[in-house]
């Protein structure tokens, strides 16, 4: 079997720049799996975001399908997730073994609480942190162990009956963005010496500032002022990815996650 896993994950850049390793790449182990004398089984792990605007649907089990249009991708990294799963889906209607994998917002493991420093999730709280101010948004996130992404489609893949089904990967409930706030508050209560942070998180949490003046103003004046280089000024110049507002993940659930 293969399990196809690897992408160069950016939101920001373009298409072009992301379609040599997530397009090319997966058309290449495509080759690798069924051009040889020995076919392979071939598990595509794709994204959510290929639903574009669509995955806000309450109607579930219509978007376990092949998406036909690109139409509401804004960002490069959809967009070549997108055009990989039509080279994946061509080799499934070909009569070859694949299955396909659309996990939403990967977070911690609850294991060992590891994850992914320089995701954008991460660099979000750490740039509002740094900032010390909050944005209102109606912005609601559907977070996903990475320990139950990974056993899922380790064994799901694993399956006959898994072969030539698509399988959505998303969390049964969502946390509003301010509520998210607040448990990154009562961690840091835990910590006796970090009561002084905790104190200055629940007066940001009270104060959220409408976002049009929490980016234009707050972010972009406070990126005047810093030094460039330091830890704080690339923490808050993360928060320029969301210039656009607060994006959420989709609230239905597919596969649910307990």
């Amino acid at each position: 079997q293969i399990y196809h896993c690897a992408a160069h994950v950016n939101h920001v850049l373009a298409y072009n720049s992301l379609r040599e390793t997530n397009v090319l790449g997966t058309f290449e182990l495509l080759k690798f799996a069924f051009v040889q004398k020995s076919i392979k089984r071939f598990n595509f792990v794709s994204s959510i975001s290929v639903l574009g605007s669509s995955s806000s649907s309450n109607t579930k089990g219509t978007l376990e399908k092949r998406v036909d249009s690109w139409s509401g991708l804004t960002d490069g990294y959809s967009l070549s997730k997108w055009v990989a799963e039509q080279n994946v889906f061509d080799a499934l209607e070909a009569g070859y073994p694949v299955s396909i994998f659309r996990p939403a917002m990967v977070s911690w493991s609850i294991a060992t609480g590891g994850s992914n420093e320089k995701d954008w999730f991460n660099r979000l709280f750490r740039g509002v942190l740094s900032l010390g101010k909050v944005p209102q948004t109606d912005a609601q996130f559907g977070l996903i162990s990475v320990d139950f992404v990974a056993k899922a489609i380790s064994r799901l893949g694993a399956r006959s009956t898994s072969l030539g089904r698509v399988f959505n990967l998303s969390h049964s409930s969502v946390m509003p963005f301010l509520d998210a706030i607040h448990v990154i508050r009562d961690i840091v209560n835990e910590e006796d010496s970090l009561a002084a942070k905790r104190e200055r998180i629940t007066s940001m949490v009270a104060s959220p500032i409408p976002f049009d003046n929490w980016m234009n103003v707050q972010v972009k004046g406070a990126l005047n002022t810093i030094p460039r280089g330091t830890e704080s000024y690339d923490a808050i110049a993360s928060l320029l990815l969301f210039v656009d507002g607060l994006s959420g993940d989709d609230e239905d659930t597919f596969i649910k996650c307990e």
